[in-house]
C-alpha cells in the first residue's frame, strides 16, 4: 500500500533526471517485489515492465520479472526475457545462471509433457517429483499434480490443485488440472463442474474444451451402464440382452484413452464391469478385471467381493476362502462386505465337499452292485459269492428271501424283504424294496413303474453357483444318478 500511494504521487509525471529515475523505477520494483512475495505474477510482470520501461539496465528488474513470468509457466518468455538481458548487460553472470536453471525447468517439463502424452506415468512421476525440488511455482506444481494423478495418487494431486487456487482462485489452468485430477477419482459430475467454471473465466481455452468433451463422453457411458445395471435388477430377470449392453458401456468408458490404468476411476470402472460379467457367466473376463483393479488399490473391497465370485463361478471357492480368510484376520477384520462374502465362499465349499461326498457315495454303490470292486475290497461280496451264483442270491436281493423261509429265521432278525417272504407277500415284477418302499427296478414297464415322477421327489438345494458343473456334471446328471440308484 506504500508504494501505491507513493506512486500515485508521482502519476503522470515522466522522470528526466537519472536520479528522479532511479527512485520510480525502485518503487515500481519493490512493489513488484511484495506482488512476486504474495505469488501475484502478473501484477508483478506489469510493475517490472514499468521499471525497466524506465531504467532498461535495471538488474533486479529483469530478475523479478523472470521469476514472475516462471511461476506463470511462460518459460519461453522467461528465457527471450533473460536473453535480452545478456545482450543487454553480458557482464551479469547471475544471467548467465538464471539461463542454463530455466533451461533446465524447460527441458523437464517437456520431458515430463512427452511422458504423460505417450503414458510413461511412473517415469513422468519421478521427473515431476525432480521438477518440483528445482523450482516451486503454480505452473510446476499444477504439472505435478497432473503427473500425480495419473499414478493414482490423487490426494496428493488435489493437495497442490488447491495450494494454486488458493492464491488464485481464477486460473483457468488450475481448475481445468483439479477437473483432471477429480476425473481420475472417479467424479465426472464434479469435474464437468470445474471445466465450466474455467471455461467461464476463459472461453477460449482449448484445453478445457478438449477434457470436457473426453469428461462427457466418460460421464454418458458409466452412467448408461449403471442405468442398464439398475433396471436389470429392479425387473429382477437378469437378461441377457440388458446385461449385455452394461457390459459394453462400461468397455467403451474403458477403451478411453485418457484413464490410465493406477487411476481410482480405472479400477472402478474394472469392477463394474466385473459385476456385470459375474451375471453374464464370464468368469475368467471378471476374474481378470478385478485383478486389474487390486493391483492398483489392493483394499479394493469391492474387487474383493467380485473376485471370490468369479473364482466360485470358475469352481475354484476353496482360493477365494483363503484368500478372504486371510483378508479378514487383517486390514478386513472390520469390512462387514468382507465378512459376507467369506461366509459365502465358505458355505460354497461346504456344499462342494458335501456334493463330492455324495457322488463318492453313488459311485461305490454302483460298484458295489453291478459287481465292479474298483479298490480290490474282497469285502464288498460275500466269499465265493459271483455275479449269478445261487451264493450270491443267498447273500443278496430274492435268494436271501427264499433263504429265510427255508431256515425258519425270526421275523423279528429278519430283513424287510424276508419279512415279505415270510408272510407271504411276494414283490411284483420290475418293483423292490427300498428304504421301506416298494420301487421300480428298472427291469419292467408296468403302469406303477411309469407312475415314478422323479419330479416328484425333493431335489438337492442347489448353492449360488453350478456345483455340477465344477466337479464336471451336471444337475440332470445328478437326477440320472439317483434313479439309476433307485433302480438297482
Amino acid at each position: 500500500d506504500l508504494y501505491t500511494k507513493a506512486l500515485q504521487g508521482v502519476s503522470g509525471y515522466h522522470p528526466t533526471f537519472p536520479q528522479e529515475k532511479q527512485t520510480i523505477a525502485t518503487i515500481y520494483c519493490n512493489r513488484g517485489a511484495a506482488y512476486l512475495k504474495d505469488k501475484d505474477y502478473a501484477k508483478c510482470v506489469k510493475d517490472c515492465n514499468e521499471a525497466i520501461q524506465i531504467l532498461p539496465d535495471f538488474i533486479k528488474a529483469y530478475t523479478r520479472k523472470w521469476r514472475a513470468l516462471m511461476g506463470l509457466g511462460r518459460i519461453d518468455e522467461a528465457i527471450d526475457l533473460l536473453a535480452l538481458a545478456i545482450e543487454k548487460m553480458p557482464g551479469e553472470e547471475s544471467f548467465q545462471e538464471d539461463m542454463q536453471k530455466t533451461q533446465e525447468v524447460e527441458d523437464k517439463v517437456q520431458q515430463i509433457k512427452y511422458l504423460l502424452k505417450n503414458r510413461k506415468y511412473g517415469e513422468a512421476k519421478d521427473n515431476a517429483d525432480t521438477l518440483l525440488r528445482q523450482i516451486e511455482t503454480p505452473a510446476s506444481l499444477l504439472l505435478v499434480a497432473e503427473a500425480d494423478a495419473c499414478h493414482g495418487i490423487v490426494p496428493q494431486s488435489l493437495e497442490k490443485c488447491n495450494i494454486v487456487l488458493k492464491n488464485k482462485p481464477k486460473s483457468s489452468k488450475g481448475l481445468v488440472t483439479k477437473a483432471f485430477v477429480t476425473l481420475m477419482d472417479g467424479d465426472p459430475d464434479s469435474a464437468v463442474l470445474f471445466i465450466k467454471e474455467a471455461l467461464k473465466i476463459d472461453p477460449d481455452y482449448g484445453e478445457g474444451k478438449i477434457l470436457l468433451r473426453a469428461c462427457r463422453k466418460i460421464q454418458r457411458e458409466i452412467s448408461e451402464g449403471r442405468t442398464c445395471m439398475s433396471r436389470n435388477r429392479m425387473e429382477n430377470s437378469n437378461s441377457n440382452s440388458i446385461l449385455k449392453k452394461a457390459l459394453e458401456h462400461f468397455t467403451i468408458a474403458l477403451d478411453d484413452d485418457n484413464i490410465p490404468s493406477k487411476t481410482p476411476l480405472h479400477s472402478q470402472l474394472r469392477v463394474e464391469r466385473a459385476e456385470v460379467g459375474v451375471q453374464l457367466r464370464k468368469f475368467q473376463g471378471a476374474l481378470s478385471d478385478a485383478h486389474v483393479a487390486l493391483q492398483s488399490n489392493p483394499q479394493n473391497v469391492r474387487a474383493w467381493v467380485v473376485k471370490s465370485q468369479a473364482l466360485i463361478g470358475l469352481g475354484r471357492a476353496k482360493d477365494a476362502r483363503e484368500e478372504l480368510k486371510q483378508i479378514k484376520a487383517t486390514w478386513g477384520k472390520n469390512k462387514s462386505q468382507i465378512k459376507d462374502a467369506y461366509s459365502k465362499v465358505d458355505f460354497e465349499v461346504r456344499v462342494h465337499e458335501q456334493d463330492m461326498e455324495v457322488r463318492a457315495m453313488v459311485a461305490d454303490s454302483r460298484a458295489k452292485f453291478s459287481g465292479d470292486n474298483p479298490r480290490g475290497d474282497e469285502n464288498r461280496r460275500p466269499p465265493g459269492a459271483h455275479r449269478g451264483s445261487a451264493e450270491a442270491k443267498a447273500a443278496t436281493g430274492t435268494g436271501a428271501a427264499e433263504a429265510a423261509v427255508s431256515s425258519g429265521i425270526p421275523k423279528a432278525a429278519a430283513l424287510p424283504d424276508q419279512v415279505d417272504a415270510i408272510e407271504g407277500r411276494v414283490p411284483k415284477p420290475g418293483m423292490i424294496r427300498v428304504g421301506g418302499q416298494m420301487a421300480c427296478s428298472g427291469g419292467s414297464t408296468t403302469e406303477e413303474q411309469k407312475s415314478y415322477n422323479t419330479t416328484d421327489r425333493p431335489k438337492r438345494c442347489s448353492s449360488s453357483y453350478p456345483l455340477g458343473e465344477a466337479c464336471g456334471a451336471s444337475f440332470e446328471d445328478d437326477e440320472e444318478n439317483e434313479s439309476q440308484l433307485i433302480n438297482v
